[in-house]
């Protein structure tokens, strides 16, 4: 994969910030030479889910370090790299339970489960299953909510609030339709 030009990284940044998701989307359609399309409108969504919403999990987050890992979290999603060290730099050491990386990966999950739950209502899927990661370091709360089913309208918020995952990237659970509900 070719490297990313920091001018396009700091474009697409700048957008975001401004709270311009579109914006920030065609400065990687252009970079990739790319037209927008479908799959344009799952990222725009994702991104604003990003922006715009915390997960309760880290709600006592401070601002000050919430706030620039919302804008590397939805670069993650924007050029589809995991590494937020390329979109952001840490400086010192964070007071706070998680990790700048896990904080930042689970606001992209959270953006994701945000869409994916929306998406599953939009098609009429009904019925939900979370997915544990399977890492061996994975908190009581990520194993027990691993293979349990819920109706869309029940299924608890992702990233799990009681997840306790020392992990770098945070909480590991998704959601995914239940293909065992009939």
């Amino acid at each position: 994969m070719a490297r990313i030009s920091t001018e396009a990284i700091a474009y697409s940044a700048a957008a975001l910030q401004s709270g311009d998701v579109q914006a920030a989307l065609a400065v990687r359609n252009r970079w990739y030479n790319q037209k927008g399309g479908t799959f344009d409108d799952s990222i725009v969504e994702i991104m604003k889910n990003i922006l715009k919403s915390t997960p309760a999990l880290l709600a006592d987050c401070p601002p000050q370090v919430l706030e620039p890992l919302r804008i590397a979290a939805a670069m993650m999603e924007l050029w589809g790299i995991g590494d937020i060290r390329q979109f952001v730099t840490i400086e010192g050491q964070l007071d706070y339970r998680f990790g700048t990386d896990a904080i930042a990966h689970m606001l992209h999950s959270h953006g994701i489960f945000l869409r994916s739950v929306e998406e599953f209502r939009r098609v009429g899927i009904l019925n939900v299953q979370l997915l544990g990661a399977h890492r061996s370091d994975d908190c009581k709360a990520c194993k027990t909510a691993d293979g349990k089913s819920f109706t869309v309208d029940t299924v608890p918020e992702l990233p799990l609030v009681a997840c306790t995952c020392k992990d770098k990237y945070g909480c590991g659970v998704i959601v995914i339709a239940d293909s065992r509900a009939t």
